[in-house]
């Protein structure tokens, strides 16, 4: 451990990869109920500066005291959590200081108008002590429930405290088998309502109590499919494609979520009858509920989608690259693979369901989406055609006959202002794909020689003729 000291700042460093704070260090951390009280205190008497007046920015000393008051905190959040200390011990389990110091907390690092410097202090704060301030999974979706319940709700409007607040809260739902345990307390509320409903009784108040209780999964899911799909249009609508970027948390817990709701109907027992299996009534219920929520909005991005591909090749391209990484390719394939194996497996799934009118728009929306794709004319009538019939290829060329082109005719061309490209020993000529235009869309050599063959081949003009074999 090192320390240097100056006249205005001090800094301190240790080797060590993990951090460990003791229980009582002097003027820094002292684990009892009154330092959490001493700590609500000071936040609750300065955050009313910035949370209810309309002064803007705050007194810099207001914003001192909170981001120094939450650093404190955080400690003292991190110190519990290291050495397991016990959260009724100081009075942080179901009492007025832990909902106080749990709204204070979680508004700061979610709401739009604070100072950075005080949000990023609050969200290292909820990072650090989300499981003490969110015990329970409940709390957390609950959280999540009203952080994404705005009616006005946009994605290019949320803040960044919203999305940190976002994916934190979907991370920690899925840990300790947060959502499984949501799921199911689910299915068991589904399977109570198909009771109900059967038998035309009423649920006693204990079971009553104990499925209101649970966690409002299907609520949080569909504004999680709400949030995914938003981002989708707004991805669509600036046609801005950004390779390699890495799937959200919330992305996450919708295909783990999509997962377990089919393993929950699959039957793992030959000898088990999925017919006669109470729990898989109430999944089907639930999957019934799924593929209702998740149709409609994806439905909405593919006739979006569509709209923009009709203008060029090149924007069919933009627009499917930025669907490949969407929650389009991530939740659909599987989902429709999941059914037919489940079809396979029961007969009877959802045998009270109209399929085709539960899925006509999409399919509809699918083929639109799909009858744009560059070179299909030529797809549909090879496999239209019949073994040794000729059919009319004027506009194709075999690889016989396509121009040899050497590295000169290359280096002239694109001198002439052209732009011919060479992947994998063929000649493309990509000038209708440059950069430009209004929409603002610009292809990367690395971007084209990773798509799909038959958007390539409408560009090919020639193969290439190595120095070597000439």
């Amino acid at each position: 451990v090192g320390i240097a000291c100056g006249p205005t700042q001090s800094f301190a460093w240790s080797t060590s990869d993990s951090w460990k704070v003791g229980l009582h260090v002097m003027f820094v951390v002292d684990i009892c109920e009154d330092t959490l009280l001493r700590l609500e205190e000071l936040l609750t008497s300065a955050c009313d500066d910035i949370l209810v007046n309309t002064d803007w920015p705050p007194p810099q000393h207001t914003e001192c005291l909170i981001v120094s008051t939450l650093n404190i905190l955080r400690l003292q959040l991190h110190a519990m959590t290291k050495h397991q200390v016990d959260p009724a011990s100081v009075g942080m389990a179901g009492s007025r200081l832990h909902a106080s110091l749990r709204r204070l907390v979680v508004e700061l690092a979610s709401s739009a108008f604070v100072l950075e410097t005080i949000q990023a202090a609050a969200q290292a704060t909820l990072q650090a002590g989300w499981s003490i301030l969110l015990p329970t999974a409940d709390e957390r979706a609950r959280t999540l429930s009203s952080l994404l319940s705005g009616s006005e709700w946009e994605a290019n409007n949320l803040s960044q405290g919203h999305h940190f607040m976002t994916d934190l809260l979907v991370s920690s739902l899925m840990a300790d088998g947060g959502l499984e345990t949501s799921l199911e307390a689910a299915i068991k509320g589904e399977l109570a309502e198909l009771k109900d409903s059967d038998s035309e009784s009423h649920l006693d108040s204990e079971s009553h109590d104990k499925y209101s209780t649970a966690v409002p999964l299907l609520h949080l899911v569909k504004q999680l499919l709400r949030n995914c799909f938003a981002q989708s249009e707004m991805s669509l609508q600036t046609l801005r494609h950004k390779p390699g970027q890495q799937r959200s948390p919330s992305l996450n817990l919708l295909l783990r979520f999509q997962r377990l709701l089919v393993s929950q109907i699959f039957p793992h027992n030959k000898q088990t009858k999925p017919y006669e299996d109470e729990n898989s009534h109430g999944a089907q219920s639930l999957l019934h509920k799924y593929i209702v929520l998740l149709t409609k909005p994806l439905t909405k991005v593919i006739n979006l989608a569509a709209g923009l591909a009709a203008h060029s090749t090149r924007h069919f391209y933009v627009v499917a690259a930025i669907l490949k990484q969407d929650a389009v390719e991530m939740l659909l394939p599987e989902l429709l693979v999941s059914l037919v194996m489940l079809q396979q497996e029961v007969p009877l799934l959802l045998h009270n369901v109209d399929w085709l009118q539960l899925f006509q728009p999409l399919l509809e929306a699918l083929e639109a989406f799909n009858r744009l794709t560059p070179g299909l004319d030529k797809e549909d009538d090879e496999d239209l055609s019949w073994p040794g019939v000729n059919i009319n290829t004027t506009n194709y060329k075999s690889p016989e006959e396509m121009t040899l082109i050497r590295k000169a005719d290359i280096e002239n061309h694109n001198r002439d202002g052209g732009l011919w490209i060479l992947i994998n020993s063929k000649v493309y000529d990509i000038q209708d794909l440059r950069c430009g235009g209004k929409e603002g869309i610009c292809l990367a050599q690395e971007d084209l020689a990773q798509a799909p063959h038959d958007i390539l081949a409408t560009y090919c003009v020639g193969n290439y003729l190595d120095p070597e074999e000439e």
